[in-house]
């Protein structure tokens, strides 16, 4: 029998921490805030897994400037659009582990690229204005990712004014299109054409 991958996981957490450098340990006051940035730190297995994703994935091979361009020119697939926003995100949780200089300087850039594409409406989108918003294409769905990619970046990399207000104003601008008619119902955007009936 082959054990859920939760357990893998959950047994590799414990294994690096059982492994972590003795610390005394304090009862917390505030059980909701996290630690701060860069306070806690694996070692082993885990410690290794994340150095090399950062590595030879955030600050290796990911095409930041090739997924912004998606944003500009359009996308030939669907949902291409929501790559930028997986790996801003992968690498702002990343960053608020590491502190790591190099990457915040690739964040700042990709992120000062994505945010040269914003439209007219206030979209970051794949799509131009007239045809928004693009259910066959998934545009909903990339939208979703600018927005995760964006406020992870604005909370764990840079809390800048101008990531507030593009998340806030590609908020709006969805608001505006989705919702009850006469504005385009959510569940016929992308795939929820296929569960039109819940």
């Amino acid at each position: 029998m082959i054990p859920h991958p939760s357990w893998c996981l959950s047994a590799l957490l414990l294994a690096s921490l059982l492994n972590a450098p003795a610390r005394p340990w304090m009862r917390a006051e505030d059980e909701l805030t996290p630690l701060p940035a860069n306070e806690l730190h694996f070692q082993g297995g885990f410690e290794n897994d994340i150095e090399n994703s950062i590595a030879h994935w955030n600050k290796g091979v990911v095409p930041y400037a090739a997924f912004v361009e998606f944003y500009r020119t359009g996308r030939k697939q669907f949902a291409l659009g929501e790559m930028w926003g997986k790996a801003v995100r992968s690498g702002a949780m990343f960053y608020r582990y590491t502190q790591d200089p190099e990457l915040k300087t690739i964040l700042n850039a990709t992120v000062d690229d994505l945010l040269s594409t914003r439209r007219a409406n206030g979209s970051i989108s794949c799509v131009d204005v007239a045809k928004q918003p693009d259910g066959p294409g998934g545009e909903l769905w990339e939208r979703k990712y600018v927005l995760l990619g964006l406020e992870e970046y604005y909370e764990q990399v840079d809390r800048d004014p101008r990531v507030l207000k593009a998340m806030t104003d590609l908020a709006d601008c969805t608001l505006k299109q989705i919702g009850p008619p006469p504005k385009i119902r959510i569940v016929d955007q992308g795939l929820g054409r296929v569960f039109s009936w819940v």
